[in-house]
Parts: structure tokens; C-alpha cells; sequence
């Protein structure tokens, strides 16, 4: 992420990146056994991807463009329940680290 002025004190920034982050480890360790269950893994997760791009806004007054990503991509046509389930959560790892990364950037320039 280039670097941005922060729009929020940095304690409230980090508060909401934590809690975000909890989210998304939980949303990555949600028992999926159905297809059913994937459906409605696929809608929390476009939830969560929705609601750290807003985040990302209120932060720093612009989304930051990876994120993006996590919104619009999909697994390839045709890929069997356990691909499919596999490519959604390797997104939503890379998301809890890239928000990880942020959260710790705010603590390294809050201590410096």
C-alpha cells in the first residue's frame, strides 16, 4: 500500500483493523460441508471484502486497489466444490494478511 495519510487517530485505525482481521480468520475457519454452506460462505465473504474497502476509505480517504481483487475474482469455470472452496479462502488468507501488514505499519509508525 503507498503511503497514506491516516484519517483516524492511529489506536481507532488499529482497533478496526484487529477486529477485521478476527473476522476474517473466523470467516476462513467456517465449516463449509455443503453447497448450501459454500453459497453462504460466498455472501459473508462478499460482505467482509465489501466492508474493509469501505474501512479502507473511512482510514485513509481511498480504498486501497488489491482489495478489489477479493471482490471480483473466482475460481475457473467448472472447478469442483473443494477448489472452489479452496480458491475462496486462500483469497480471504491473503486478505487477513494484507490487513495484518497494515495493522502492522500503524503500530510500527505509532512507535516510532
Amino acid at each position: 500500500m503507498a503511503q497514506r495519510k491516516l484519517l483516524l487517530p492511529t489506536d481507532d485505525a488499529g482497533k478496526r483493523l484487529r477486529e477485521q482481521i478476527e473476522k476474517g480468520r473466523q470467516l476462513v475457519g467456517q465449516s463449509v460441508n455443503t453447497h448450501a454452506e459454500l453459497k453462504q460462505y460466498k455472501l459473508d465473504r462478499l460482505r467482509y471484502t465489501q466492508y474493509n474497502i469501505e474501512m479502507l476509505k473511512a482510514l485513509f480517504g481511498k480504498d486501497e486497489d488489491a482489495f478489489w481483487k477479493y471482490k471480483i475474482s473466482s475460481p475457473g469455470h467448472g472447478a469442483s466444490f473443494e477448489d472452489e472452496l479452496e480458491f475462496y479462502r486462500g483469497l480471504d488468507r491473503e486478505q487477513v494478511n494484507e490487513l495484518r501488514g497494515l495493522d502492522g505499519l500503524l503500530l510500527a509508525n505509532a512507535s516510532a
